[in-house]
């Protein structure tokens, strides 16, 4: 394996590792959020009671 493969194979590999990084954290905040936006409905019903 010469070094201009390994600097693609790196290259593709930070990629792929940068893409999927943002896909997940972007999912992690979504889900967060929904879980928080719930929870604040949840206690605002409450409280309306």
């Amino acid at each position: 394996m010469n070094g201009q493969h390994a600097v693609q194979l790196a290259v593709i590999v930070y990629g792929v590792v940068g893409v999927s990084g943002k896909v997940l954290l972007y999912h992690t905040m979504m889900i967060i959020f929904s879980i928080l936006s719930s929870h604040v409905l949840y206690h605002h019903v409450n409280l309306m009671k």
